[in-house]
């Protein structure tokens, strides 16, 4: 394989060297975790963070800093058949 998307490559390398996610040794739940840290990385990035290394440890110092992120979620919901037969 020659090359993933530029964006794959900046999250992997985030996810690895800033979370250390390769050198993890959860064994219960894995997935649950790097959701998680997934999860972090996102809200991040959609605030403006550059450098998420540098803001973990902000966060680590203050911990309002933390809670004053913007979180805007789109929620998908399934669409469900109604007697009317059109979707939700």
């Amino acid at each position: 394989m020659k090359s993933l998307r530029p964006t794959h490559h900046r999250s992997h390398y985030v996810r690895d060297v800033t979370f250390g996610e390769d050198a993890s040794r959860t064994r219960i739940k894995p997935t649950h975790f790097a959701r998680f840290r997934s999860f972090a990385i996102n809200i991040l990035r959609a605030n403006g963070v550059e450098n998420v290394a540098r803001e973990l440890y902000i966060n680590a110092l203050n911990f309002d800093n933390a809670l004053t992120y913007r979180v805007t979620a789109t929620v998908h919901l399934p669409r469900v058949q109604t007697a009317t037969g059109t979707g939700r």
